[in-house]
């Protein structure tokens, strides 16, 4: 339930020097997103504590901050945000779908019990004829 919504104006120049300070960027950082992982490079020059992405938050997603394992957390109602440090951050996110493991096991199981039945079912016709 959202309450107390309120829309602001700002004026297209703002937007416009934002653009221009990122064009200004020294590369310092990166963003790579390959299959089911965001590989984020980030320096934290102004020592914020905390990052937003505007990537939607659901279940399926893994995150580690320099190498430690973090929660994610759901920021402005919708998208990921989590903790981060000082100066360099190497920040890892990875998707798997929900319950995929625990369906991938049962799948394998279920295989598995399959491929014992037939075979057991296969040498009890062979020898009986």
């Amino acid at each position: 339930e959202l309450n107390q919504l309120r829309l602001y104006q700002e004026p297209y120049r703002i937007l416009e020097k934002a653009y221009e300070k990122e064009k200004q960027d020294d590369g310092s950082q990166q963003v790579k997103l390959e299959n089911n992982r965001f590989t984020i490079s980030y320096d934290n020059k102004r020592g914020d504590d905390y990052m937003v992405l505007p990537v939607p938050y659901e279940k399926g997603w893994e995150l580690t901050v320099n190498g430690q394992q973090t929660d994610i957390e759901q920021a402005n109602y919708a998208f990921i945000g989590f903790p981060i440090e000082k100066g360099k951050n190497e920040i890892v996110l990875t998707y798997y779908p929900p319950y995929i493991r625990i369906l991938a096991l049962i799948s394998l199981v279920s295989l598995i019990g399959a491929i014992l039945y037939a075979r057991r079912k296969h040498k009890k016709h062979h020898f009986s004829s």
